[in-house]
């Protein structure tokens, strides 16, 4: 597997919209290759290190522009597709980036 070229944070979520955990993922934008530009790659390295079921399994993005939207990864490619509207992408984020760096914290 090719290390992806993009620079991007991403979380586990619950969201009550969805019925199963979400990954969520912030293209950083860095100046490096856009998250939209290396997808396949991206998908790949989320394959590689998040465990759990990837059947059903959805990645919503922001992009470099602030734009939510879906990778669909199946076996043979990845595309794309607007994020469902109604979910506050955004507020869950935050929600999930709290709850890391708490669990950072009391851990180390």
């Amino acid at each position: 597997m090719d290390k992806p070229r993009a620079d991007y944070a991403f979380r586990v979520v619950l969201l009550p919209e969805l019925p199963l955990p979400c990954i969520l993922l912030i293209d950083r934008n860095l100046g490096r290759v856009s998250v939209t530009n290396d997808a396949e790659a991206v998908c790949a390295h989320l394959r590689a290190t998040v465990p759990g079921d990837q059947q059903g399994r959805r990645i919503f993005y922001r992009d470099s522009e602030g734009a939510w939207d879906e990778l669909i990864d199946t076996p043979d490619s990845v595309t794309f597709r607007p994020g469902p509207p109604g979910v506050d992408f955004e507020k869950a984020w935050r929600f999930a980036s709290t709850a890391y760096q708490l669990q950072e914290e009391r851990f180390t």
